[in-house]
């Protein structure tokens, strides 16, 4: 069966919010995922910082990446790239 655009969308979102373990430790949510933009939101954790009320930088560098990589992901739906593994061609 071939998923159709929104159901691939659909089916990365809901990956990178609970199927991704590293993710889900640090509790990334994905507040937007859509034709315009990625958003993640990673609310601040005592676990996850280097001194109080900061995060590590290790951990908004890893923020950052996961939500460029989501982005590339989701910008590749739709035009020829970005499977269900993530890889393909990312066509603009």
């Amino acid at each position: 069966m071939e998923l159709t655009e929104l159901d691939r969308r659909e089916w990365f979102r809901q990956h990178w919010a609970h199927g991704i373990p590293f993710n889900k430790h640090c509790g990334i949510e994905v507040r937007r995922w859509d034709d315009e933009a990625v958003e993640l939101l990673l609310p601040y954790a005592e676990l996850l910082s280097a001194h109080a009320g900061i995060f590590h930088g290790g951990v908004v560098a890893a923020l950052l990446d996961t939500t460029g990589s989501g982005a590339g992901v989701r910008g590749g739906l739709g035009q020829g790239g970005g499977d269900r593994t993530g890889r393909g061609q990312h066509r603009r």
